[in-house]
């Protein structure tokens, strides 16, 4: 992750940040129609207020797989 090809989801407090095949594996198993509010309901039970550079975390879908993405605090 970190290239210029990674998808950056705006989730309110949450920036989610993940590389395209992490998103193409994402939209694969939610569905591209549910894929921003799925994974911002995940991000969202995170507290990334503190996180004012990208942080990796680890993140488990409702469906159970597990995806390592970067969060940070949204910028203004």
């Amino acid at each position: 992750m970190g290239g210029r090809h990674d998808l950056r989801v705006i989730c309110g407090a949450t920036d989610v940040i993940m590389d395209a095949d992490t998103a193409a594996t994402i939209k694969a198993n939610t569905g591209a129609e549910n894929f921003g509010t799925d994974i911002c309901a995940v991000a969202n039970q995170i507290d990334s207020s503190s996180y004012s550079k990208p942080e990796t975390v680890k993140v488990t879908m409702p469906s159970g797989s597990e995806y390592d993405v970067k969060l940070q605090a949204s910028q203004p």
